[in-house]
């Protein structure tokens, strides 16, 4: 299928982010079909009613009906008619993005509840394609918000390093942690990396794989260092590159975690 140039995003951020949604409406009086598809760079949950991020990404993608007052006006028809409209993923995304809706849209007050999501995480059945084959994910990094609704509060996170350590990240304060913290987070946004398939094994309950920027470790809310932990009060900055084979028409890119180095040697080398 020819998608237009609006709809191919090239830009640095949609390689590295950006996927495609696909939305089909159906008339169910001629069963008519008309898609549009809609650049993506992360993809918003709703948990008000699932404590389980895979049932939240099931809800996404499930159909909704239109009639009534959403009737659907089908070019075919002519006329008002009901119809079903559903939004999964076209195309999906070198580093998966998603989006915990933890705030009412009137009042802005926070849904705290724990939301259960795994280190590991299989799309294909959230694709437009039911044959497209597997679409593995690894968890990398897990953000947090600590506060009450949408005003205030701050952010920490957990981030998964080259060499597969996970750290605690808050400001300038840097700590080492581990898988069964992170997964235990309040999450609000949670960062996935599409993973190679060149070794899948199965060991232990979980599912091993190779990733192009390693798994990720545990979190929990406003979790604070350990006082045997090392602490690191530096600033970084990851440098993410594009694999010489990401074209913009490559369904198949890869991305990867080139190293984390500190703004002060960044800064030193340029003096140099």
């Amino acid at each position: 299928m020819e998608l237009d140039s609006a709809t191919e995003t090239k830009t640095f951020i949609h390689q590295v982010f950006g996927g495609l949604f696909r939305s089909r409406i159906t008339c169910l009086n001629c069963n008519r079909v008309s898609d549009t598809f809609e650049p993506f760079t992360d993809i918003p949950v709703d948990v008000e009613r699932t404590d389980n991020i895979n049932n939240a990404l099931v809800d996404f993608v499930a159909p909704e009906q239109l009639h009534g007052e959403s009737a659907y006006c089908c070019s075919k028809c002519q006329q008002m008619v009901t119809a079903t409209k559903e939004c999964n993923i076209y195309r999906s995304s070198n580093i998966l993005t998603i989006m915990l809706k933890r705030f009412s849209a009137i009042f802005g007050q926070k849904i705290g509840k724990y939301v259960e999501y795994p280190e590991y995480l299989d799309m294909e059945p959230y694709m437009s394609d039911n044959n497209i084959g597997p679409q593995r994910y690894s968890l990398y990094a897990v953000l947090i918000h600590s506060g009450d609704n949408v005003y205030a509060g701050h952010y920490y996170c957990y981030i998964k390093s080259s060499d597969g350590r996970w750290y605690f990240m808050d400001d300038c304060l840097v700590t080492e942690s581990d898988i069964k913290t992170v997964l235990r987070q309040h999450a609000y946004i949670l960062f996935y990396a599409k993973s190679n398939e060149e070794e899948t094994t199965k060991g232990g309950g979980q599912m091993r794989l190779n990733t192009v920027i390693p798994d990720q470790a545990s979190t929990e809310p406003n979790v604070m260092p350990q006082d045997n932990a090392t602490i690191h009060h530096c600033t970084y900055a990851v440098n993410l590159s594009l694999s010489p084979q990401m074209t913009e028409d490559s369904h198949s890119d890869t991305v990867s975690l080139s190293g984390v180095t500190s703004l002060q040697d960044c800064e030193e080398s340029k003096t140099r």
